[in-house]
């Protein structure tokens, strides 16, 4: 194993860096309603046509100590607008109230978080992130916290991040220990959640 080490590994890794990247798509499509398809009256009329174009951009800032920001943006245009729905709570009646108003461009913060550690014994993310506790395709049976479920219709899909705290503390290749502080819409102590998770290794198991 001595002759595969490769001693230029470790420097690339510790090298800073600062990337960018992203997608840009269009999406059209086109609802019929029932009653025009079976050539009823003014059917026509409740047919939809729908276009807009879709946009996502990460920027991604690496120190060294594996040290990182990064920041993820969701813009979207609609050429004939959408239909987004506010909500609010009434300050004189403590009623939380919603109200509709078409826009035409649509932006929202998915993620944006810095990464820390502490001797690179403990690892610690703060701020609004995605949370990766497992592989899956269809399913994930440990995703219980993130705000965006996983849309099997749409490919191109970037799942918005929960604001909160992960420590992830490595314990060699034998065991592995996460915890996680849900800080989202807390505006008390008393609403913050967390939740934990550990990894062990039995064995060749």
């Amino acid at each position: 194993s001595g002759k595969l080490t490769d001693s230029s590994a470790g420097q690339s890794v510790e090298k800073e860096s600062l990337s960018f990247t992203g997608f840009l798509n269009s999406r059209t499509a086109y609802a019929m309603s029932r009653d025009w398809v079976n050539g009823k009256e003014g059917g026509f009329d409740q047919n939809e046509f729908l276009a807009y174009f879709q946009s996502n951009f990460s920027l991604d800032a690496r120190m060294r100590k594996n040290m990182k920001g990064f920041v993820n943006v969701s813009l979207n245009y609609y050429p004939n607008g959408t239909t987004v729905n506010h909500h609010y709570t009434d300050t004189a009646t403590g009623d939380k109230k919603t109200y509709s108003e078409t826009e035409y461009t649509t932006y929202r913060v998915e993620e944006i978080f810095a990464d820390i550690n502490f001797n690179k014994v403990a690892y610690l993310r703060l701020g609004k992130q995605t949370l990766r506790w497992g592989t899956g395709y269809l399913w994930v049976p440990s995703d219980l916290i993130n705000v965006d479920k996983k849309n099997l219709l749409d490919a191109s899909q970037v799942r918005e991040g929960v604001y909160g705290s992960k420590l992830s503390i490595p314990f060699g290749t034998y065991l592995n220990f996460y915890s996680f502080v849900n800080m989202n819409k807390a505006d008390n102590v008393d609403k913050l959640s967390s939740a934990t998770k550990i990894e062990a290794l039995f064995g060749k198991t």
